[in-house]
């Protein structure tokens, strides 16, 4: 299934500009980019728990629905990530990219595909790199899609909630 990406972040900027005015938030638009930076790395990390990825002794991870939920959340960061950094068209991807990014393998170490998107990610912020960015991007894409098995059409049914 194909995910309607543009329609999936005009929701998250929608609904994001509405949590701001509805709560009269002030933030300077250098300091809002970090908070979006941190709250990607936030997210993440939270998503790691659920997966019982960095358990010492084997660990079950969590009912899909809570994964999905924390994926919702990752993939929101991003999409105010981009918004922020005025990067939108990296969001965006063709039918055959995203089939591309489905048709990969299962990564064989979930936490080096971790750190590769922190890494990627704040090469992003640091040094305004637009290519860090996408690479971090498609391998969110490829870690919930592939690695985590979420459901596309849950995933953008999710997401395009507008009262999440």
């Amino acid at each position: 299934m194909e995910l309607n990406l543009p329609a999936m972040l005009q929701t998250a900027i929608q609904v994001e500009n509405k949590r701001w005015y509805d709560h009269a938030y002030a933030m300077q638009p250098e300091e809002r980019l970090r908070r979006a930076y941190v709250v990607a790395q936030t997210a993440m990390s939270q998503l790691i728990d659920l997966t019982g990825q960095t358990a010492l002794a084997p660990q079950n991870a969590a009912d899909s629905d809570s994964i999905l939920t924390a994926y919702v959340a990752v993939v929101d960061a991003f999409f105010q990530i981009a918004a922020r950094q005025s990067w939108s068209q990296l969001i965006v991807m063709t039918p055959d990219e995203q089939v591309a990014i489905t048709q990969k393998r299962p990564a064989k170490s979930l936490n080096q595909q971790a750190l590769a998107v922190q890494q990627f990610l704040l090469h992003s912020y640091f040094d305004r790199q637009q290519a860090a960015f996408k690479h971090a991007w498609h391998l969110v894409l490829k870690w919930g899609l592939v690695d985590l098995a979420v459901d596309a059409r849950l995933l953008e049914t999710a997401f395009l909630k507008t009262d999440r």
